[in-house]
């Protein structure tokens, strides 16, 4: 439907609390996209939206709908994912999912091999490979290891369908990956305290994730809902320099104690315009998606880990 520098059509499937930060963005961040259709079972979201644009109760309503817009935006949980592309991809129609973008590797490379078949545009919203901050500092690195301190999570209600480990990390998880050119050797997952201010009858958790790469980088995570602050930060260091990020901050970004200035618009923004670039260019590269794959590989070895209580050498 779309040509080249015409307005996008954007159709949005799920308008929970995530899904309204994706609405929100598309209509006020993106000049050059429209939102033209909407799936929602919320009378109150319905009601909101049905005066301006198309609201339908199901994606199979969506699909009849299809010569109508030009992607679909999901902000679904990841256990509804497969499902969605099952029905999507053969169509040919564009498919943005959140994180993670499968339960286990099984459903992500089966996703992944339904994207190679249909020769699909399709973006898993790992919003920190296109956080400009984190590409300031890969455009800054060198090829000495790499030292990375992430810590990303809150206080929030434990996830319906996954655990904190699963729901916080992959962001950073992706990133590590962007950032450090090498192969992962080994990894560990460890439960740390929960904060007593915040031990409570929510099911809470925070897990340090140690990877360990073949170049000498090391990487960890500190992740989960057992946070008594909203927290997103990432110290990363190679020989003498330092880079600090921390979200939402005065100066988000820090190198060696200098504040830098980066593109103030969110990571969401810049993953929504990113895959907006992928629908008007017709690219289906997949590598960002692979990347994707790789990060629930490593949740699985994870969760390995945790149970067994030791490191895992891949």
């Amino acid at each position: 439907m779309n040509s080249k520098n015409s307005t996008l059509n954007i159709a949005v499937i799920g308008v929970g609390r995530w899904g309204k930060n994706v609405v929100r963005t598309i209509r006020e961040e993106m000049p050059n996209a429209r939102l033209s259709h909407i799936v929602t079972s919320n009378p109150a979201v319905k009601a909101q939206y049905e005066d301006e644009l198309t609201v339908l109760p199901n994606w199979s309503s969506l699909l009849e709908h299809k010569n109508e817009y030009d992607c679909i935006v999901a902000a679904l949980p990841p256990d509804i994912n497969l499902a969605l592309a099952r029905d999507v991809l053969p169509l040919g129609i564009p498919l943005f999912i959140e994180k993670p973008l499968a339960m286990d590797s099984a459903g992500a490379q089966e996703l992944l091999s339904l994207a190679q078949q249909h020769k699909s545009i399709i973006q898993v919203n790992h919003i920190d490979l296109y956080n400009p901050a984190v590409n300031e500092i890969q455009a800054r690195l060198g090829n000495n290891p790499i030292y990375v301190k992430g810590a990303i999570g809150a206080a929030y209600p434990h996830h319906a369908v996954m655990s904190p480990l699963w729901e916080y990390s992959p962001h950073f998880i992706a990133a590590a990956l962007k950032i450090v050119k090498s192969s992962l050797v080994s990894l560990q997952a460890t439960y740390l305290p929960i904060p007593e201010s915040l031990q409570d009858n929510e099911r809470r958790e925070v897990v340090l994730l140690a990877l360990k790469f073949a170049d000498g980088s090391d990487v960890e995570i500190h992740a989960g809902n057992g946070m008594e602050d909203k927290t997103r930060t990432l110290d990363i260091r190679q020989q003498q320099d330092r880079y600090l990020f921390v979200d939402r901050a005065d100066i988000p970004l820090k190198v060696n104690e200098q504040a830098v200035a980066i593109d103030a618009r969110l990571p969401l923004t810049k993953s929504l315009l990113h895959f907006a670039d992928k629908v008007n260019n017709q690219d289906i590269d997949l590598e960002d998606f692979i990347s994707g794959v790789e990060v629930i590989k490593i949740l699985e070895l994870a969760d390995r880990s945790l149970q067994e209580g030791k490191a895992i050498k891949l």
